[in-house]
């Protein structure tokens, strides 16, 4: 008995180091990239066994930690309770939505009351909303790869806007805390169901992205973790980080399935906070970001 749950164990680390390196590995792999969905998850058990675990030498734990650790670092520095603090003075309010293609959302003028602009995905359904804007609202749409469109819309003066070659929307702003450029975009769906179409998006958007003006605002349905190598591609790109804290907003199975894989990225430093709010006709729950233009935290 005795060997067999040593056995066990050595099986379960075995197969958890080679999730967590593998994930690592999505750098020059896009398809592993899918593998960081579980790979702070295995983490966890490595770090778990290698301390609690019985019939491992002292060579396999010391060997194994700095996996685990390796594998919740992603985590770690997006929860680290310091830098999630809450926007004081002028704030600009975004909301950022998948709206789900067959949602009418017709409360949506009601919404953006609350709000100063908004990344919008899946608007295919919301034609007439968007067009029934109240006067002095500016909207961009654009078909994007997945046939359901993306959208900006503002409430601040637009000075330019237009849509990227995979059809992601973007506007320049004048906000009164200055300039800035706010993208809407929405990634397909990662390998294995997408294959390896996700990859040759972020390759088009990252370059795409990198000729805008910053600074920058960026949000979307990025179908992927914030952890993961196609939204660090896509801050690198534009100079920007998701905001500190992991929100579940695509939730399935009676809650049994929690993902975070909508997401808002702004400039390193710049004081934002976000938090869930519901999903009003989506499949995907809303995200209100509060940020301060040109803040940073403690500034």
């Amino acid at each position: 008995m005795r060997r067999s749950l040593r056995g066990l164990s050595v099986a379960v680390i075995a197969a958890s180091v080679i999730c967590v390196l593998a994930a690592m590995a999505a750098w020059w792999v896009p398809a592993f990239d899918s593998l960081r969905i579980v790979s702070p998850y295995a983490a966890v058990v490595i770090l778990g066994l290698a301390v609690l675990g019985r019939g491992l030498t002292q060579g396999v734990r010391w060997a194994v930690l700095p996996v685990a650790m390796i594998g919740i670092w992603p985590v770690v520095d997006l929860t680290w309770p310091v830098a999630n603090a809450a926007p004081t003075g002028a704030t600009l309010r975004l909301l950022q939505h998948n709206l789900y293609y067959k949602n009418p959302a017709t409360d949506l003028t009601a919404r953006l009351g609350d709000f100063d602009i908004a990344t919008l995905q899946e608007t295919r359904g919301a034609k007439v909303a968007l067009s029934a804007l109240p006067s002095g609202w500016t909207v961009i749409t654009c078909a994007d790869k997945t046939l359901t469109q993306t959208a900006v819309v503002s409430r601040f003066p637009a000075l330019a806007s237009g849509c990227l070659t995979n059809g992601e929307a973007w506007m320049r702003v004048a906000t009164p805390g200055g300039d800035v450029t706010v993208v809407s975009l929405h990634l397909v769906w990662p390998w294995p169901a997408g294959g390896n179409a996700q990859a040759r998006q972020v390759a088009r958007l990252t370059s795409d992205i990198a000729a805008l003006p910053g600074p920058m605002i960026v949000g979307g349905d990025f179908n992927q973790m914030p952890w993961s190598a196609a939204t660090t591609r896509i801050a690198r790109a534009s100079n920007t980080r998701p905001i500190d804290g992991i929100r579940a907003t695509f939730i399935k199975k009676n809650g049994l399935v929690r993902l975070p894989i909508d997401h808002v990225l702004v400039p390193p430093g710049w004081n934002a906070r976000a938090t869930v709010t519901g999903q009003n006709g989506s499949d995907h729950e809303a995200v209100l970001a509060e940020i301060n233009v040109g803040r940073s935290v403690g500034g």
